[in-house]
């Protein structure tokens, strides 16, 4: 979910030696007034699919889905296909694995994205988070796709929850390796700050 953890969690697993895709751009967002960048983590042809369907919801171009899915990488993120993975699927687009859902309080998710965006807080962003978050859980039960609730901040202020939580769908040869990955990851002074980690 945007705004949850998900831009930390996959950047620690592209640290890991996951495949992120074709994301090399630079995101741009503010912390407390001072400007910072990270390199993108989401897959480019991806998003883009997913943005022209947010401005036109009846241009779902089937070659477009099957064109995007096969070249789908290892880990997937983006934040609009909590809204639009069942039409995903019903158009044939590569069905996930498991799903790792990052969930944080809606209030927190709703000030953190008004302040990444420099617009004002407001009650319909909340609203839609709850939805988003209500249509993706629905979806994964109706499509029976696993998935994993991962508790946003906790997933970056503790390593050992979050390793609990994914270890089985790591492969990896030692812990060690995620802890050094997630210290390096990590920052905990983004958060509660309201912004996009």
């Amino acid at each position: 979910m945007q705004s949850a953890g998900s831009t930390f969690l996959a950047r620690l697993l592209g640290e890991l030696g996951y495949d992120l895709g074709d994301n090399h751009y630079i995101e741009n967002y503010h912390n407390e007034g001072q400007p910072y960048q990270i390199r993108g983590v989401q897959h480019v042809p991806l998003h883009n699919l997913l943005q022209k369907w947010e401005r036109c919801a009846d241009d779902v171009d089937l070659v477009d889905v099957l064109e995007v899915s096969k070249g789908l990488p290892e880990v997937v993120k983006n934040p609009f296909m909590a809204r639009w993975l069942r039409v995903w699927l019903q158009k044939g687009g590569a069905r996930p694995q498991h799903v790792l859902v990052t969930i944080r309080d809606v209030q927190e998710q709703s000030r953190s994205n008004a302040a990444a965006w420099k617009r004002p807080e407001s009650a319909l962003e909340a609203a839609r988070s709850h939805l988003d978050l209500g249509v993706l859980l629905e979806t994964l039960v109706v499509e029976d796709i696993p998935f994993t609730p991962i508790l946003y901040p906790l997933s970056v202020l503790d390593p050992d929850y979050l390793i609990d939580s994914i270890w089985t769908f790591l492969d990896l040869p030692t812990p060690q390796m995620y802890y050094k990955a997630h210290k390096k990851i990590a920052d905990p002074t983004l958060v509660h700050s309201y912004m996009v980690e």
